[in-house]
């Protein structure tokens, strides 16, 4: 029954983000949103979710947000340097384009309070749990973090696929290194917040 919500869950936001994908381009916000409100729900209720066993709550928390500030400042100098590649500044044009379809601070909500606790309760809570408990916790994290490099390359958007190839290994390795989410929810929170509060496409070559 877990594997069947799995299965379906990576199916509903493979088919989401090509949804969204297609020309004339169907407002993210509203079906994504719900993808991940959705994903996470399901998490809550099927799976029981670790938030951290192997590290005190303040200690993954301030290891989280740390982590999210580097991989923000990482991303800037990625972006800085792939930037100059045409067809890269172009999706990252784009991306953030359909992220100025609602307010910022509305956006800022939503990415950080749905989306992010959506993600990691289904990819690193459930999937990567679930996987972890029936073989071992290295397997649980590879697996988690193959499906979400494959489902985010389902948008066909290279920002979205760089960032689920780093982002989904850095997330996967505080949730194996602290035993739960709690470190992967605050890094993931803080990177999205920083990425729509203070864009790194500045740095870009024009």
């Amino acid at each position: 029954m877990r594997v069947a919500l799995i299965i379906a869950l990576v199916l509903t936001e493979m088919v989401s983000w090509r949804i969204v994908a297609r020309p004339g381009r169907a407002n993210e916000w509203n079906l994504m949103i719900a993808v991940f409100l959705l994903q996470g729900v399901v998490a809550l209720l099927a799976w029981h979710i670790e938030w951290s066993t192997d590290a005190a709550p303040g200690v993954a928390v301030a290891a989280g947000l740390a982590s999210g500030v580097a991989l923000y400042a990482g991303t800037r100098v990625f972006v800085a340097v792939v930037g100059r590649v045409s067809v890269f500044r172009a999706h990252v044009a784009d991306r953030y384009e359909r992220a100025a379809l609602v307010p910022l601070p509305l956006g800022i909500a939503l990415a950080v309070l749905i989306a992010v606790p959506g993600e990691e309760l289904f990819w690193r809570g459930f999937l990567q749990g679930l996987i972890g408990n029936h073989s071992s916790e290295a397997v649980g994290m590879a697996v988690a973090w193959v499906g979400y490099m494959g489902v985010k390359a389902s948008s066909g958007s290279l920002p979205l696929i760089a960032a689920a190839v780093v982002g989904g290994f850095v997330w996967g390795a505080l949730t194996l290194l602290t035993g739960g989410i709690m470190a992967a929810v605050m890094c993931h929170g803080a990177w999205t917040g920083l990425m729509l509060a203070f864009p790194p496409r500045e740095k870009m070559a024009a």
